[in-house]
Formats: structure tokens, C-alpha cells, sequence
């Protein structure tokens, strides 16, 4: 090989590596640019917490004084803000583990969930099991906890209608078929509370602006979040995800309606904010699901696989 030959193969040599470095720094570049898209939804956590926060001080607030009224004689002037403390600490350990739980396993568990909860919903009336409050007896005590059930079928509801439009597509054309079957298992089990109140009395109107805007952009990022699930081909995960933006604003609405009387009382809490450690309970294990399904729609944004 002559010399011309070897400068040009030197020459070829050296603009072939150069341009193997150049492509391996821009897709270096790339990989840093796309893992710069969050893993989950920071602004909805933020919400969620912030509207936890504020109904933790407003329930103490608002029970502060209990104790002066001789019905309550007996409790200290913390006893609803540690009971509200200890549900609130409950909920978002449940929330953590529910978060690691693949939005897919929900879609095959949904039916025993919602016959599961059935039987709960009669248990709750047999003497001895259910616990009676004020003449009602909706709860199954757990020692550190009153258990609500009916709290629970709200979240069963939603991962069964989900599962079963996926699974029933062919038959949602006809009413008989499709959605009778449904309708009559919704009916079968089917969600007074005055907490707003409290936070226009110690807040005014400022504080009930922040947490209609908190509801607002919670519901509008369930939505969002289901659209997305939507078009990544994951109808289960869509759905459920907006079922529990629906299911989230439509409870607020009634309270807030409720709160202003524009609306009858119904006996529907505050999500996230009012007393009540079941409604905390489901609430954070229904946005746990909401956050599991957009952390894994930005795994699939990414190109990654579930």
C-alpha cells in the first residue's frame, strides 16, 4: 500500500470515528434530554397533600371546643385531631404500597373486589360485626380505625365498571346487554358534613378559593392523565383514571353545594378534608391508582415497557 493509500485510509479512519463519537455524544444527549421528564405527577401530589393539610387544621379547629360541651366531656381538646392524624398517617402508608401495585392487577382483581365489598355492605348489618353510630350502623370497627365499607364500594365501583367496559366492548352497543348488567350491580349497592363551612368561617374567601382551585386541578389532571391512558392504547388504565377524577369532583360538588344550600344534605365528606378515617383512606388509595397509571404512562412515553 502506497502512502497516498494509507493517508487516505487515515483520513477515512479518523472522519469515521469522529462521526461515531459525534453520534454517541447526541444520543447521549438525547437520553439526558428525555430522562429529564418527571416520573410522576409532582404538581398533583402537592395538591393532594396540601388539601390533606388544610383539612387537618381545620378539623382540629372546628372540634377544638367540643370538649367544653358536656356531650364530649370526656375527650380532650386533641382527642378528633389526633384520631384525624393517626387516619391521615394510615391512609398515605396504604397510599405508598397501593402505588407499587401494576394498574393491570386491579383490572383482574375488580370483580372480587366489588363482590368482596357486597359482602361487606351486609356484614355491616349483622349484630356483633357492624358497628352502630348515632343509629346507624355502617362501619366494621379495626381497633385503631372505623372501617366504612361504603367507602370502599365507591373505589370497587369504579375498577368494575372499568374492567367490565373493557371486557364487554362488544356488547355496549346493546342496552340489554351491555349496560343493564352493569347498572343493576351500581344499583345494588348505591356514596352530613359541613367542613367548608369551617374553612370560609376561618379562611374566608380566599381559603375556599384555594381549595375549589386544589379540586379543580386535581379533577382537570385525572382527566388529562385518562386521555393519556387513552391513547396509549390502555383503556382500563383511561377509564379508571377518569372515573376517579368524576367520582372526586362530583363528591365535592355535592359538598360544596350542600355547604352553600344549593343542595339538599347528603352526607357526602370533603375528599381529603374532611373527618373520617375510611373516606381518607379510600381517597388516598384511589389517587395512588391515579398516580400509579400516569407513572406508567410516562414509562411508555419514554419507550419503555410495563
Amino acid at each position: 500500500m502506497n502512502l497516498r493509500q494509507n493517508r487516505f485510509w487515515n483520513i477515512s479512519r479518523e472522519g469515521f470515528d469522529g462521526f461515531r463519537s459525534g453520534l454517541r455524544d447526541a444520543v447521549s444527549g438525547v437520553e439526558q434530554t428525555r430522562s429529564r421528564m418527571m416520573e410522576y405527577d409532582q404538581l398533583l401530589v402537592w395538591a393532594v397533600l396540601s388539601l390533606s393539610l388544610i383539612g387537618l387544621v381545620m378539623v382540629y379547629s372546628a372540634s377544638i371546643t367540643l370538649a367544653d360541651g358536656p356531650k364530649y366531656a370526656n375527650y380532650s381538646s386533641n382527642h378528633f385531631l389526633v384520631r384525624h392524624l393517626i387516619s391521615l398517617g394510615i391512609a398515605v402508608f396504604v397510599g405508598f404500597w397501593v402505588f407499587k401495585i401494576p394498574v393491570k392487577t386491579w383490572d383482574k382483581l375488580a370483580p372480587y373486589i366489588f363482590a368482596f365489598t357486597i359482602l361487606l355492605l351486609i356484614a355491616v348489618l349483622i349484630p356483633g360485626i357492624g358497628k352502630g353510630v348515632n343509629g346507624a350502623r355502617r362501619w366494621i370497627s379495626l381497633g385503631v380505625m372505623n372501617f366504612q365499607p361504603s367507602e370502599l364500594m365507591k373505589f370497587a365501583v369504579i375498577i368494575f365498571a372499568a374492567s367490565y367496559t373493557v371486557q364487554r366492548q362488544e356488547y355496549l352497543h346493546s342496552f340489554v346487554k351491555g349496560f343493564v348488567p352493569m347498572g343493576l350491580a351500581v344499583a345494588l349497592v348505591g356514596h352530613t358534613d359541613f367542613i367548608l363551612a369551617v374553612i370560609g368561617e376561618e379562611l374566608g374567601f380566599i381559603g375556599v378559593f384555594v381549595v375549589i382551585l386544589l379540586f379543580y386541578w386535581i379533577v382537570r389532571r385525572a382527566f388529562l392523565i385518562g386521555r393519556t391512558a387513552l391513547q396509549l392504547d390502555r383503556s382500563f388504565a383511561g377509564l379508571c383514571a377518569k372515573g376517579v377524577g368524576i367520582w372526586i369532583g362530583w363528591q365535592a360538588f355535592i359538598n360544596m353545594g350542600v355547604n352553600l344550600g344549593i343542595l339538599p344534605t347528603k352526607g357526602l365528606t370533603l375528599p381529603l378534608v374532611s373527618y373520617g378515617g375510611s373516606a381518607i383512606l379510600m381517597n388516598m388509595v384511589a389517587f395512588a391508582v391515579l398516580l400509579k397509571i400516569d407513572y406508567e404512562n410516562r414509562i411508555l412515553m419514554r419507550g419503555g415497557k410495563l
